[in-house]
């Protein structure tokens, strides 16, 4: 009996520390809050995300890539400091950024995505090292590096993999359950 019991507790913790290991350094799922990066990613849209690749450098970070990062300022009215947001990498280091007319352009050509929405023009800006520069799809929506800087590349936690599971006021939304975040 005490060998069963004893058993038992060894499964327990294994499984605790692996959850806990997984949690911390592979993967980590997140709850999409809002409107930031529609159509891509919509609120009430469940995923996972890679925290391998970053952490290890087993990838860099490309222009492209949906990142979920801790929010790198100070606490303000709409973040507080640490939070963890999901945004899309449209700069890296050394790159120049710069809105005009509701153009995003990168290193002085467009960047290839057809989601961005009408924005404010803002004045070319070259990213420094160990940073990037974030966007959410829906510019309208969004509250990002436009508004609140370059990202520094340590704040990031990993990149956006999987929808795992959608719903919204109307129920379950099936179609999005396993796409893919690109």
């Amino acid at each position: 009996m005490k060998k069963k019991i004893r058993d038992g507790i060894a499964i327990a913790l294994t499984a605790i520390v692996a959850a806990l290991f997984l949690k911390g350094c592979v993967i980590e799922a997140y709850k999409i809050p809002s409107a930031s990066m529609n159509p891509e990613l919509l609120s009430g849209d469940f995923l996972f995300v890679n925290k391998f690749v970053y952490n290890f450098k087993l990838k860099e970070i490309h222009r492209g890539d949906v990142v979920a990062f801790h929010f790198p300022s100070e606490s303000d009215e709409y973040v507080a400091k640490g939070t963890a947001l999901i945004k899309r990498c449209v700069g890296i280091a050394g790159d120049t950024v710069e809105m005009m007319n509701g153009v995003l352009k990168v290193n002085g050509q467009e960047f290839q995505k057809n989601y961005l929405m009408f924005a404010e023009s803002f004045n070319p800006l070259v990213v420094p090292s160990n940073h990037i520069f974030v966007l959410g799809d829906n510019l309208l929506e969004s509250y990002d590096s436009r508004d609140w800087g370059t990202l520094p590349v340590e704040n990031v936690i990993g990149q956006a993999m999987i929808i795992y599971f959608s719903k919204d006021e109307k129920g379950i939304r099936w179609k999005r359950i396993g796409k893919r975040i690109h």
